[in-house]
Formats: structure tokens, C-alpha cells, sequence
């Protein structure tokens, strides 16, 4: 099933800078953000202590950790989505739901750190380390997760599905959702991501691999935590209930590279620009003028991205957009990001504030993953 074919019928978020997508969104238009410290501190390079500053949703997962924390966020986000007075409403029997959860590269990296010393930049010794809380984080999700998720929000257990990877993975889901719409499986889907970086254990890890952002270093992860949720339909039927819908997706790619976080020689850009070029030759992408980028304050990925605008300028692509990264306002939000990214823009196109009809974004990794899309209006 073509993206193209997929309609974008509803948003729903949970983020440290409100619950609701007009907030979270409104607030990130304006530039806000509502950093704080997440109740770890570190030893500076002076010897002395140091808070590390990150963006939790304050009052929302105060006390609660991993799956209950996870919970928190995504029951907040679909009650966005799905809460009386939404105007929005699904039918359990013939809806379908997809989750995406980190693949947690970052303690699969602290693992290695610790296996092989300084030969833990090899990409393959990362992909090959299993994290050791990997298998009961999966079980926890599908076990406990998932049934509070159903029955919360009446949904139907056997049409749950849980995906796990990267950021740029999150395309994947997508296609999957979209290709159970064109089988005529469900008649729509809810698609949502959630992940959470400021929990003691993760930071930690950061904190020991030199990637964490802290008052004393100027650049690096401030870790941040996003539930996201995407109602998704075919255009067929959402025209047949609304009439045109507002925005679709289109053009999706993911493309593998050799690059990664821990690489000794710097990104490029060139494995970037081959993924948006096939987002360009797929999608139909109207006027661009944003791109929403997982910049997140680190080295490389800014290394990459720039890198990558001077290769589709060569190829005469549109490069005269705007940049917008939600890391500036949220943190970090991992595996969330893509979904986070989606809200923003869907919520841009349709209040009128984006330049342009269409919106591209641009999916960075730690690992060697990349992905890009088009966010656009349906008659662009």
C-alpha cells in the first residue's frame, strides 16, 4: 500500500510540555520547554557535583518506572486521542493497534563498552550484545502493557501488535499498519511509540559513555520521555466520514549505512541524502518548507545532517526549508520521536502555521539506521 493512501485522522500525545496536542504543540511552536533536573547527579571534571538536567513529564510519571511509567505516558495519550470530546472514536472489533518500543542501542552500547573496551565501536560488536534487561522489557510490554492499553481503552487484544528497534524503524510499523488497512484487516489503525530516557538506569549509561548533556558540557542528550499516538485510516474511508482528509503520509524510506554513534570517522551525510532522495522519488512532495530533524544536540547527527543538504542540493532537491527539532523542547524522546515528529507536523499543516503544504522529516539513529517521509496536505 502506497503512504500516499493513508490518511492521518487523529493525534494524541503525552509530553513534559503538556498531555494534549494542542498544548505540547502550541508550547513548541512558541519555542518553550520545560527542562529540570531528573534527580541524578554526576562528578564534573573539577571533581565536583553536577545535576543532570533532562525533560520528565513533571506530575504525570513522578514515582512510577518502567512499565508503569510507560502506562502512565500511553494511557495519557490515547485518552488525547480517543477521550469523550475528542471527536474521536474507533470501533474495538475492526481496529487495529500497532506499538513501537525502543531496541534500547544505547545499553546494548554500555554493555559492549564493558565487554570490549575501546573495540566497542565496532558497529557489530554493538548489534551483537544483548542487553540483559532486553528480553523481560518485551515480555513486561506484551504481558503488562498491552492488556492495560485494551482494557483502558476497549480495544481488542488480538488486533495488538509490538514492534521494537530503532528510530527509524518506526517507518516500518507505519507500513505494516498501512499494508493491514489495504488487506482490508482493520478499518483503521492506532499507531503509537513510547519510550522513556530519563529513568536512573538509562541515564547511567549515557552518563558512562560520554553522550550525556550536562550544565558543564556544551553538547550532548538531554534525555526527555513522549508517549505518541496516530489514528490512521485509508483516504477512501476518510473521505467517505469527513470528507478530504487533511494530511497523509507519502514516500517513506528507511536506508541502512555504515555509520553510527561510536564511529571512529565522522558521518558524512551521503547515507542521509540517499534516503531522502528516495523519499523525493516516492513521495509526491509539493512545496516543502519544514523538515522536522532528530537533531538532538549531539556532534554527529548535526555532522550528518548538514552533510546531507549540500548532496541533495547537487541533486537538485528542495533544500530552501526550515529545520525544526523536537529535541529542543522535549528532549530526547527516543523511540518516540518519529511518532512525536508526526503530531507536530500533522498539527502545523492543519492550523495553517507550516510554510509550505508539505513537511519532510528526517530520522537520524545511534545505530547505522536512517529514515525519512512526507508529511503533507492531501491536495498538495
Amino acid at each position: 500500500m502506497s503512504t500516499a493512501q493513508v490518511a492521518i485522522s487523529g493525534i494524541g500525545v503525552a509530553t513534559s510540555l503538556g498531555c494534549t496536542a494542542s498544548q505540547a504543540c502550541a508550547a513548541a511552536r512558541a519555542g518553550l520547554a520545560r527542562a529540570t533536573d531528573v534527580g541524578m547527579t554526576v562528578e564534573n571534571g573539577e571533581g565536583d557535583e553536577t545535576l543532570v538536567i533532562g525533560h520528565p513529564i513533571v506530575g504525570l510519571t513522578d514515582g512510577f518506572s518502567g512499565v508503569g511509567r510507560y502506562a502512565r505516558m500511553c494511557i495519557e495519550a490515547l485518552e488525547n486521542l480517543l477521550g469523550p470530546g475528542n471527536g474521536t472514536s474507533v470501533e474495538p472489533s475492526s481496529t487495529g493497534f500497532y506499538l513501537h518500543v525502543s531496541d534500547h542501542y544505547l545499553y546494548r552500547a554500555h554493555a559492549a563498552a564493558e565487554e570490549y573496551g575501546e573495540e566497542m565501536r565496532s558497529h557489530e560488536h554493538i548489534l551483537h550484545t544483548e542487553w540483559e534487561g532486553q528480553a523481560a522489557f518485551i515480555q513486561a510490554i506484551q504481558e503488562k502493557l498491552l492488556p492495560i492499553m485494551a482494557e483502558r481503552h476497549g480495544l481488542n487484544p488480538s488486533a495488538m501488535m509490538l514492534h521494537y528497534g530503532s528510530v527509524p524503524a518506526f517507518v516500518n510499523t507505519l507500513e505494516l499498519a498501512g499494508a493491514a488497512l489495504a488487506r482490508g484487516e482493520f478499518d483503521r489503525v492506532l499507531v503509537g511509540a513510547v519510550d522513556s530516557l530519563v529513568e536512573t538506569s538509562m541515564l547511567e549509561a549515557m552518563w558512562d559513555l560520554g553522550v550525556l548533556r550536562t550544565p558543564e558540557t556544551p553538547f550532548g542528550i538531554m534525555p526527555g520521555e513522549c508517549a505518541s499516538f496516530l489514528l490512521l485510516e485509508s483516504v477512501s474511508r476518510a473521505t467517505e466520514r469527513v470528507g478530504e482528509p487533511h494530511v497523509v503520509l507519502d514516500g517513506l524510506a528507511r536506508c541502512g549505512g555504515t555509520s553510527h554513534r561510536f564511529s571512529e570517522e565522522p558521518p558524512t551525510g551521503a547515507e542521509l541524502a540517499n534516503c531522502v532522495s528516495e523519499t523525493f522519488r516516492q513521495g509526491n512532495p509539493g512545496e516543502v518548507g519544514i523538515c522536522i530533524g532528530n537533531l538532538n544536540g549531539e556532534d554527529h547527527r548535526a555532522r550528518e545532517y548538514g552533510g546531507m543538504l549540500p548532496r541533495i542540493n547537487a541533486a537538485n532537491l528542495p533544500v530552501d526549508f526550515g529545520l525544526w527539532c523536537p529535541a529542543i523542547s522535549f528532549g530526547e524522546t527516543g523511540a518516540a520521536t518519529a511518532a512525536l515528529s508526526i503530531c507536530l507536523g500533522v498539527r502545523a499543516l492543519e492550523r495553517g502555521y507550516a510554510k509550505g503544504d508539505t513537511i519532510l522529516v528526517v530520522l537520524l539513529s545511534d545505530d547505522a539506521d536512517r529514515a525519512s517521509f512526507l508529511i503533507r496536505r492531501a491536495d498538495a
